[in-house]
């Protein structure tokens, strides 16, 4: 039964990666998790992803959107309906993007100077 429920659950888009994006904030407690959820999966700042779930109307996959592409909310909004409220179909997958903490093309790893050629 857990195994189907999970499967649905991807299915229908709720979930990203092992992160449950489809959050209904009711409460403080809800509202610190949506912080945690928009921060780990776009690496904003906890003020930052607060700023935009007020934005978003504590919607999370918005705010989500919004981090990652740095589009408006209208536009997550729009992108997320021709997704089919889908949001690994507007990001991709956390593995197809570029680690933020990962040196630039070219540098070297430690210092971060450009490599020689």
């Amino acid at each position: 039964l857990n195994l189907l429920s999970t499967a649905s659950m991807i299915r229908l888009g709720k979930v990203y990666g092992n992160l449950m994006v489809d959050v209904r904030v009711a409460n403080a407690k809800l509202a610190e998790r949506a912080v945690r959820i928009v921060s780990q999966v776009t690496g904003v700042e906890s003020a930052r992803a607060r700023s935009l779930l007020e934005e978003s109307d504590w919607r999370v996959k918005p705010a989500i959107v919004m981090a990652a592409l740095g589009v408006s909310l209208e536009e997550a909004e729009r992108r997320l309906g021709a997704a089919g409220d889908v949001l690994v179909r507007v990001i991709g997958t956390a593995q197809s993007r570029p680690d933020p903490d990962s040196p630039a093309p070219g540098t070297h790893p430690v210092t971060g100077e450009e490599s020689a050629r």
